[in-house]
């Protein structure tokens, strides 16, 4: 009420008999101020208008600020104010070009389409799937038209043999890619045309050097313990011939060589137990057989050395030697008719050294022959 006691206090002070208006100053007329008949009755009736006036506005003004309707409004309006007065603090844009991009989502990219190729619909998963499992199957061929579509040409069979091959009048060099044991076997060739036997250090430096890179190669331990036997190096020749077997148990060169070593060592019955290890095929490891009979006869079993040179002579009958063997197992398991004719055939055999011809000689002069 206060506000309406100021502005009446106002009013009272401002009052005069003739005032100009701002219409009348707009339009230049002077209005007399009518003749006041009730003056007091009139300015009563003013001062109680203009009460019941700013009651009204107060009351709008009360009931706007407490209105639910009128608190959302407010909410509503104030959103484009903050968003308004955002831009006012950035700087402008013509002095720094901001290096964040406003808009966040990702751009999109159009597709030219190429010219000649017609755009092919892209299948289902599913699809695509049994398509390709039917082309592989039936060996269909898809060949692509000049104006981009795929034209299938089907039943057409692929042929393995000249699919491959490479066109008319070219070259294909294929590499040559050697296994291990066809590497060892061209160095130990090497080795045969190479080294020359009055270097027998230089071969067997370099059949070491093959053996420790291909253990697997059997000829090329073979001949390296042969030379080692043949510069007196048993020791390990055998220790190259036990690890040998452990890699191919029952080899029958590897058997022999060892029988070599103990027989060198006077070690008989290690040498026949070597042997008897493995039973190879006589025609083709007649020597293995041969050192068999004489270790049976050097351990008193002529009867097993009797049979074993009779097989042997089967394959080769005129090997002196053997017949040499054969007759001494005869004469002393006391067949003498068959040890004489035994000695005859060795006496004509060739390659006999001068004692075997002394003792065959003797023997025929013993049993009257």
């Amino acid at each position: 009420m206060s506000v309406i006691n100021d502005m009446l206090k106002d009013l009272e002070r401002r009052r005069a008999p003739e005032v100009m208006s701002g219409a009348e100053l707009l339009a230049g007329v002077r209005v007399t101020a009518p003749e006041r008949v009730g003056y007091n009755g009139y300015y009563a009736l003013a001062a109680l208008l203009l009460c019941a006036l700013l009651l009204c506005v107060w009351l709008g003004a009360h009931w706007g600020r407490t209105s639910p309707a009128a608190q959302q409004m407010t909410q509503q309006a104030k959103v484009p104010t903050v968003a308004q007065a955002a831009p006012a603090r950035q700087q402008p844009a013509q002095a720094v070009a901001s290096p964040v991009p406003t808009n966040t989502s990702l751009p999109v990219m159009s597709l030219t389409p190429v010219k000649g190729l017609a755009p092919v619909a892209e299948p289902e998963p599913a699809a695509a799937e049994a398509t390709v499992a039917t082309a592989m199957a039936e060996g269909v061929v898809a060949a692509t038209a000049a104006d981009g579509t795929i034209a299938t040409a089907a039943a057409i069979p692929i042929d393995a043999s000249t699919a491959l091959l490479p066109p008319e009048g070219v070259l294909r060099k294929t590499p040559v890619v050697l296994n291990t044991m066809q590497q060892a076997e061209e160095r130990y060739q090497h080795v045969l045309e190479t080294f020359a036997q009055d270097e027998p250090q230089a071969t067997i430096d370099e059949l070491q050097r093959i053996v420790s890179a291909f253990p697997l190669h059997q000829a090329s331990r073979q001949m390296l313990v042969e030379c080692l036997l043949g510069q007196g190096q048993d020791k390990q020749a055998e220790a190259l011939l036990k690890y040998g077997l452990e890699l191919a148990p029952g080899h029958a060169p590897y058997l022999e060589l060892l029988a070599h070593v103990y027989v060198g060592r006077n070690q008989y019955p290690l040498a026949l137990e070597t042997l008897l290890i493995a039973q190879p095929e006589m025609a083709s490891h007649t020597n293995y057989y041969a050192l068999l009979a004489a270790v049976y006869e050097h351990q008193r079993q002529y009867a097993k050395a009797a049979n074993v040179y009779s097989a042997l002579l089967q394959l080769q009958p005129a090997n002196a030697v053997w017949w040499l063997g054969l007759a001494i197992a005869l004469e002393i398991t006391e067949q003498p008719q068959q040890a004489v004719e035994a000695y005859k055939k060795a006496e004509l055999g060739e390659n006999l050294q001068p004692q075997m011809q002394l003792y065959i000689h003797k023997r025929l002069s013993v049993l009257g022959g």
